[in-house]
Protein backbone atom coordinates (compact mmCIF):
# COMPACT_ATOMS: atom_id res chain seq x y z
CA UNK A 1 0.00 0.00 0.00
CA UNK A 2 1.13 3.54 -0.67
CA UNK A 3 2.16 5.98 2.07
CA UNK A 4 0.67 9.44 2.67
CA UNK A 5 2.40 12.22 0.73
CA UNK A 6 5.02 14.30 2.55
CA UNK A 7 5.80 18.02 2.36
CA UNK A 8 7.92 18.52 -0.72
CA UNK A 9 8.94 21.33 -3.08
CA UNK A 10 9.85 21.56 -6.73
CA UNK A 11 11.26 24.48 -8.72
CA UNK A 12 9.27 25.35 -11.84
CA UNK A 13 10.93 28.11 -13.81
CA UNK A 14 11.37 31.04 -11.41
CA UNK A 15 8.82 29.71 -8.92
CA UNK A 16 8.87 27.13 -6.14
CA UNK A 17 5.78 24.95 -5.67
CA UNK A 18 5.47 23.33 -2.23
CA UNK A 19 2.92 20.63 -1.44
CA UNK A 20 1.57 21.04 2.11
CA UNK A 21 -0.01 17.74 3.23
CA UNK A 22 -3.17 17.98 5.32
CA UNK A 23 -3.88 14.29 5.84
CA UNK A 24 -5.22 11.35 3.94
CA UNK A 25 -8.28 9.18 3.48
CA UNK A 26 -8.72 5.50 2.71
CA UNK A 27 -11.46 5.25 0.09
CA UNK A 28 -13.12 2.70 -2.17
CA UNK A 29 -11.29 3.17 -5.50
CA UNK A 30 -14.31 2.04 -7.53
CA UNK A 31 -16.25 5.00 -6.10
CA UNK A 32 -13.44 7.59 -6.29
CA UNK A 33 -12.34 6.64 -9.79
CA UNK A 34 -15.75 5.78 -11.29
CA UNK A 35 -16.64 4.15 -13.60
CA UNK A 36 -13.94 1.74 -12.40
CA UNK A 37 -14.92 -1.40 -10.51
CA UNK A 38 -13.36 -3.47 -7.75
CA UNK A 39 -12.55 -6.04 -10.45
CA UNK A 40 -10.56 -3.35 -12.31
CA UNK A 41 -8.58 -2.66 -9.15
CA UNK A 42 -7.80 -6.34 -8.45
CA UNK A 43 -4.74 -6.10 -10.70
CA UNK A 44 -3.48 -3.16 -8.57
CA UNK A 45 -3.68 -4.85 -5.17
CA UNK A 46 -0.27 -3.39 -4.19
CA UNK A 47 -1.99 0.03 -4.08
CA UNK A 48 -4.81 -1.13 -1.78
CA UNK A 49 -4.99 -1.76 1.96
CA UNK A 50 -6.27 -5.02 3.51
CA UNK A 51 -9.88 -3.80 3.05
CA UNK A 52 -9.46 -2.92 -0.63
CA UNK A 53 -9.26 0.85 -0.10
CA UNK A 54 -6.86 3.22 -1.85
CA UNK A 55 -4.94 5.88 0.08
CA UNK A 56 -5.67 9.42 -1.13
CA UNK A 57 -3.45 12.23 0.19
CA UNK A 58 -5.00 15.66 0.66
CA UNK A 59 -3.39 19.04 0.99
CA UNK A 60 -2.65 22.44 -0.46
CA UNK A 61 0.00 24.10 -2.59
CA UNK A 62 2.15 27.11 -1.80
CA UNK A 63 3.51 28.77 -4.94
CA UNK A 64 6.25 31.34 -4.42
CA UNK A 65 8.27 33.53 -6.74
CA UNK A 66 10.25 36.71 -6.18
CA UNK A 67 7.21 38.79 -7.13
CA UNK A 68 4.25 36.92 -5.65
CA UNK A 69 3.07 34.08 -3.46
CA UNK A 70 -0.15 32.09 -3.72
CA UNK A 71 -1.78 29.58 -1.39
CA UNK A 72 -3.98 27.09 -3.27
CA UNK A 73 -6.30 24.92 -1.25
CA UNK A 74 -7.75 22.11 -3.32
CA UNK A 75 -10.16 20.76 -0.71
CA UNK A 76 -13.53 21.51 0.83
CA UNK A 77 -14.32 22.37 4.44
CA UNK A 78 -16.99 20.61 6.55
CA UNK A 79 -19.75 22.69 4.93
CA UNK A 80 -18.58 21.94 1.38
CA UNK A 81 -16.97 25.34 0.83
CA UNK A 82 -13.37 26.27 0.14
CA UNK A 83 -12.71 27.62 3.64
CA UNK A 84 -10.25 30.32 4.67
CA UNK A 85 -7.60 28.32 6.52
CA UNK A 86 -4.63 26.35 5.29
CA UNK A 87 -3.94 22.70 6.13
CA UNK A 88 -2.59 23.48 9.58
CA UNK A 89 -4.97 26.35 10.29
CA UNK A 90 -2.77 28.84 8.45
CA UNK A 91 -4.46 31.99 7.22
CA UNK A 92 -1.42 33.61 5.60
CA UNK A 93 1.63 32.67 3.58
CA UNK A 94 3.95 33.45 6.52
CA UNK A 95 2.05 31.02 8.75
CA UNK A 96 2.39 28.36 6.02
CA UNK A 97 6.18 28.74 6.08
CA UNK A 98 6.78 31.54 3.60
CA UNK A 99 8.72 34.62 4.58
CA UNK A 100 6.44 36.74 2.39
CA UNK A 101 2.78 37.61 2.93
CA UNK A 102 2.41 37.85 -0.88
Amino acid sequence: MSSPAIRTSVAVGGAVVTYLPDGYALLNPAVVFAPGTNVDWASHSEDLDAYGRVLISMGSFLIESEAVGAFIRAALDDEGGAGDEGPGGETSLSEAGSGDEG
